[in-house]
């Protein structure tokens, strides 16, 4: 490829002159930059305890694996409004239907949501019986998230 360019070059300049070999178009890198509107960030168990970069506008999809048949489940360890930070669009259960009368077999519990407000905010879920209460949660998932306004 490398004396391709060099052989156009000089049969420019051969040809036109030295002038029209400098005008040549010579491919350059180029940064990738995403796609304009918003974004979806999918997340799971092994996003925990990091800090996610989005914009306002972008989604998210939080998917946790639960043993639902035995009582536990993730709940959220605070209203996502109390400061209006992120819109809840809806949560999901995958699997439950394949495991109609095995108690103990695992789901994926599915959570939307969408940012709507610049700035950081941490999100926690606590994995317990909601019976039992959050205090006795087995398990926690927790990100920090920096939204910024879309460009």
């Amino acid at each position: 490829m490398k004396r391709l360019w060099i052989y156009l070059i000089l049969l420019s300049i051969l040809t036109f002159g030295p002038q029209t070999a400098l005008a040549l178009d010579i491919p350059t890198l180029t940064t990738f930059q995403p796609p304009p509107g918003p974004a979806v960030i999918r997340l799971d168990i092994n996003s925990n305890g990091q800090t996610i970069a989005l914009r306002v506008q972008d989604e998210i999809d939080i998917s946790l694996e639960e043993n639902y048949t035995t009582g536990y489940s993730w709940h959220f360890d605070r209203p996502l409004t109390d400061q209006a930070f992120f819109e809840f669009l809806s949560e999901e259960r995958l699997g439950i239907e394949a495991f109609r009368g095995g108690v103990g077999s695992p789901v994926m519990h599915i959570f939307k949501l969408r940012s709507v407000k610049a700035g950081n905010y941490t999100i926690t879920l606590k994995y317990f019986r909601i019976w039992e209460g959050s205090d006795t949660a087995i398990r926690q998932f927790q990100i920090t998230t920096t939204a910024n306004v879309t460009e």
